[in-house]
């Protein structure tokens, strides 16, 4: 009894600081839920957070708008055509595109002991964005392509837009007075917006 108690207490003592960071957000989770219960099955999602993108498309029956990853070993899409997705994404928010890839390409700050100095969770996922967004290929190799496809945006539109702690870090005006966006849902770290204007 006594060796069951003592593990129950370590698991607890390692788990109480990790469990912000490797369990989905309860906001999250409320803002998926929403989508699952209140979206077609065609519609598409757009988020920049690399989690979203993984996470919606298992919890959800959305669709999302370009790939948390795009390399040939787990995708059949392009990765040149994903990364057009992406810049897509960026024109789509307003968002701050030379901001986003001096981020990407900087070094990562992210470490285990910024778990227990209490660094909030979007910050981890900003730090992490170069090694979630696109896992596999070098630095130099994703640098070349963003570069190349930046001006190049893929034209595509999306039924909803992912609106938290990331995106509003990129795209602090979103939506624009002009722009088809109709929040839709809303709790402490997310937004939802509809795209009022349909998909051709």
């Amino acid at each position: 009894g006594a060796v069951l108690f003592m593990a129950f207490v370590q698991a607890t003592v390692f788990a109480a600081p990790h469990y912000p960071f490797f369990a989905l957000p309860q906001d999250y989770d409320a803002a998926i839920d929403w989508l699952n219960q209140n979206t077609r099955p065609s519609d598409v999602v757009l988020s920049l957070n690399p989690e979203i993108n993984i996470v919606l498309p298992l919890y959800t029956h959305n669709k999302v708008f370009f790939a948390a990853d795009g390399q040939p070993t787990i995708s059949d899409y392009p990765f040149e055509l994903n990364a057009r997705r992406l810049w897509q994404s960026f024109r789509l928010l307003g968002a701050d595109q030379d901001l986003f890839m001096r981020d990407l390409f900087a070094p990562v700050r992210f470490h285990w002991s910024d778990m227990l100095a209490g660094r909030h969770r979007g910050e981890i996922e900003k730090d992490s964005l170069n090694t979630m967004l696109f896992f596999g290929p070098s630095k130099e190799k994703s640098r070349e392509v963003l570069k190349k496809t930046k001006g190049n945006p893929l034209e595509a539109e999306c039924d909803y837009v992912w609106y938290g702690r990331l995106e509003k870090q990129y795209a602090p005006a979103f939506p624009a007075k002009s722009a088809p966006w109709r929040k839709i849902y809303q709790n402490h770290s997310v937004m939802l917006y509809q795209n009022v204007r349909p998909r051709p």
